[in-house]
This record gives C-alpha cells, sequence and structure tokens, in this order.
C-alpha cells in the first residue's frame, strides 16, 4: 500500500479508517482486504473537495484530486467492520464544509451528524475495483476534537442470504442474537441492540411490520415505516446484520400456517385485539428458525407478548433463550412507542399519567392494599385524566392469573386509549418493605 501522497500544493494527504483519526501518520493495514474500497463514478461528484485522492490498489499510478477551489471540505471515509473480498463492501462518506462545521454534501442514505464526523449508510461499493480513499485533515478542524464514527449495516432480504450471513458466522464459532422489530426505531429498540450486543457475538436486527398481527380496523398501513433511518438507528446501537424481508418473503404464495399459544393469550391484549397473538407467535416463530439464534430479545414493555413468545419457544423446543428488555422512558415517564407519534400535543401531556398511575397502585399493593381497591382507584384517576381504559389488571407475572385480594408478587397492567392513541404498559409490584 502507498504511503500518504502529497497534492499540487504539497499539502500531505492521510488514509482515514473507521474511526476517529488522531495520529496523522496513521495508515491503513498492509493487508490489501484492510483498505476501504470505493468503486464506480466519483462519490461526491465535484463540490469543490480539494483533498480527496483514489489511490489505485494496484502498484503505479494516482488520480488526480477531485475538485478544485471553493469553500475546503473534507471527505471521510471508514472500512467495514467484517471485509469479505468476495462480497460488496460498504464504506462511510461524509464531506462537511470547514466554516459552517456541518454536513454540505452526502451521497447515501439519510445520515446523522457527530461532530465533524458524519456518515452515510448503505453506499454500496464493489471489491472488484478496489481503490482506497484518502482525505486531508484540515488544520481548521483538527481541534474539533475526535466525535464517534457510527458504522453502516448490512442489509439482507432473503431467507437464503439471512442463513448465509450467519452459517458464516457460526462457522467461526461466533454466537448469535436477534432482535426482532416492525421498525420505527426509537431509543428502546436501540436499548434492546446494546442488550443483545452483551449477550453475543454479532447481533441480527430484523424490521417486518406483520400484517398478521393488526386488526382490520389498525394501524397497518399508517403505521411509521422509514428504513433508511431505522437501519442507520441500528447500525448506531451496535447491530452487524439487518433483516428486512418483504411480505412476500415471509408469506410466499400458499402460505396456510399459523401458530396459536392458548391460555396466555386470553385476556388482556388477547381479549380486544382477536388474532393479535395468533399473528405474533407465527412470524416471530418465523424469525427464530430463520435466523436460530443463541438469544432474541424483546422488550417488557409488551409484557404479554413476552410471555407468549417464552411459552411458544418452550412449547415448541425452538433452541433459543428469550430475554426481556427493561423499559426505555422519556423523563416524565411515559413508556416509549413508536405510537407515541400519533398523540397531540396535549395528549402528549396528558400520557405520563398512565405511568404514574399504575404506579401508584402498584405502591398500594406493596403496601398491603386490596388489589379490587388499588385498581379501582387507578382506573377513576385515569377516566378523570381522559383515558379510556381498554384494561387495568393485575396478574401473576409468570402465568398471567388474574390476582385478586392482597398479593406480595404481582404485575399491573394496563391498555388506554388517549383519543384515538392506544398505549400500553406495565409495571412490577416492588417487594414489601
Amino acid at each position: 500500500m502507498p504511503g500518504p501522497v502529497s497534492g499540487p500544493d504539497g499539502a500531505r494527504d492521510e488514509p482515514v479508517r473507521g474511526r476517529p483519526v488522531r495520529n496523522p501518520e496513521q495508515r491503513f493495514g498492509e493487508a490489501q482486504e484492510q483498505h476501504a474500497l470505493l468503486a464506480g463514478e466519483p462519490i461526491l461528484g465535484q463540490e469543490g473537495i480539494d483533498a480527496a485522492l483514489r489511490v489505485p490498489s494496484r502498484p503505479g499510478g494516482l488520480d488526480e484530486p477531485r475538485g478544485g477551489g471553493g469553500d475546503p471540505a473534507a471527505v471521510f471515509a471508514a472500512e467495514p467492520r467484517r471485509l469479505d473480498q468476495r462480497r460488496d463492501q460498504r464504506i462511510l462518506v461524509g464531506q462537511q464544509g470547514r466554516a459552517q462545521r456541518r454536513p454540505v454534501a452526502l451521497r447515501g442514505a439519510r445520515t446523522q451528524c457527530g461532530g465533524w464526523r458524519v456518515h452515510a449508510p448503505n453506499l454500496g461499493v464493489s471489491a472488484a475495483r478496489g481503490e482506497a480513499l484518502w482525505s486531508r485533515p484540515f488544520p481548521a478542524m483538527r481541534n474539533l476534537g475526535p466525535a464517534p464514527m457510527t458504522t453502516e449495516i448490512e442489509t439482507v432480504r432473503t431467507v437464503a442470504d439471512l442463513r448465509a450471513r450467519v452459517s458464516a458466522w457460526r462457522a467461526r464459532g461466533g454466537s448469535l442474537a436477534m432482535v426482532p422489530t416492525m421498525g420505527a426505531i426509537h431509543e428502546g429498540h436501540m436499548s434492546l441492540v446494546r442488550q443483545a450486543k452483551g449477550l453475543a457475538g454479532h447481533v441480527v436486527a430484523s424490521i417486518f411490520v406483520n400484517p398478521l398481527q393488526f386488526g382490520p380496523s389498525e394501524d397497518f398501513e399508517a403505521y411509521p415505516r422509514g428504513e433508511a433511518r431505522d437501519a442507520a438507528l441500528l447500525a448506531e446501537a451496535g447491530a452487524d446484520l439487518l433483516f428486512a424481508p418483504g411480505a412476500g418473503e415471509m408469506y410466499p404464495e400458499g402460505f396456510a400456517t399459523t401458530v396459536h399459544v392458548a391460555d396466555i393469550t386470553e385476556g388482556l391484549c388477547g381479549a380486544s385485539r382477536p388474532d393479535h397473538f395468533d399473528g405474533v407467535a407465527t412470524v416471530v416463530a418465523k424469525l427464530l428458525l430463520q435466523c436460530g439464534p443463541d438469544v432474541a430479545i424483546f422488550g417488557e414493555k409488551d409484557y404479554q407478548q413476552l410471555l407468549v413468545i417464552k411459552r411458544l419457544v418452550r412449547d415448541l423446543n425452538i433452541p433459543v433463550k428469550i430475554v426481556g428488555g427493561a423499559i426505555v422512558r422519556e423523563p416524565d415517564g411515559l413508556a416509549l412507542s413508536s405510537r407515541n407519534a400519533y398523540l397531540s400535543a396535549e395528549e402528549r401531556e396528558t400520557a405520563p399519567l398512565l405511568y404514574a398511575t399504575i404506579q401508584q397502585a402498584a405502591h398500594a399493593l406493596a403496601a398491603g392494599h386490596a388489589t379490587e381497591h388499588a385498581l379501582e382507584s387507578a382506573r377513576a384517576a385515569l377516566e378523570a385524566a381522559g383515558f379510556r381504559v381498554d384494561y387495568l389488571e393485575a396478574r401473576d407475572p409468570e402465568t398471567l392469573a388474574r390476582l385478586s385480594g392482597s398479593v406480595a408478587t404481582a404485575r399491573i397492567l394496563v391498555a388506554a386509549f388517549l383519543g384515538k392513541t392506544r398505549l400500553i404498559d406495565n409495571v412490577p409490584v416492588p417487594p414489601r418493605a
């Protein structure tokens, strides 16, 4: 690999790797597979970039710097986390104006800016062309301090491609965790990915808005979608692979199988959303069998769903450990949910009362009050605040059996409408002092 080179003005350029560059003498590794790879047309066109050079991987020759004049802009690239010369590579590329210190031009999916290092995920390149990107660090930018750089995420859309990627990890002895989602990623999902990252060497996140778990009058069509944004957030949280199948891949023509989990699906959300848990059980069974993870993480906000999936895995002997992830809340206590976006400004101000009310009921149970009295008081408080309560119950935290009287251990679960938005939440009853 050639060393740093000089542009027409004699200034030295340096390679940029997949982390902030602090040492001007930093180099790419000697091995060819460690090079960041580019291909095709100049990735950022001619937007006044006077510092970007393309260095062919073959010996000799050096492309002329692209662009010229204008406000100097730095170009940053990062090598992929896992390089495989047999597959297409993906890199991170960003451009930034020196004056405004904000990205001025990017190609790729929607990006996020952290300090002066910017990334553009989902930029496909080919290993066959093998060109490395070099970038000059402008002195004015050196003092901005290091900023975190996130990486792109590889996306597969077929079961065959998913299994091929997983098989390659397995062949090297890697462990695997899975975080299934329906997209509309928020900090709650990202916390599950980070939790998964601590439990396994590789993390697969999935995005699939499952039509089977939506009722005829529910919000399937309106459910928020934005894969580019979601992919960037999942990558930032540490996911290694995104499985984003279409409906035809999950439910091909002639699909005729439904998974039904009895008993634990009755009542609560199962009563007000008929067939919902059949759709959940069916898609989760398919995802777990398609991916074959060692562990799968599901959020505790959908507490009944978590227990349904644990029962599904136990009854069908699917070799995966199901782990619950703690509920992530806004500072005012509202549980994070993709459907919070449906709330009006006035409703959003009221929404935190849902959590506050069931917390109060949980503490009443912990103090020895009868379940019926605590729940009756909580329901009255919610209705007075403008909620239309679907259910508010104390259940056994393992079996979801209905509880009454004085209890030592319980989970309080609630579903309530605020306007047109259905919110769910749950809290454990704390141990008695």
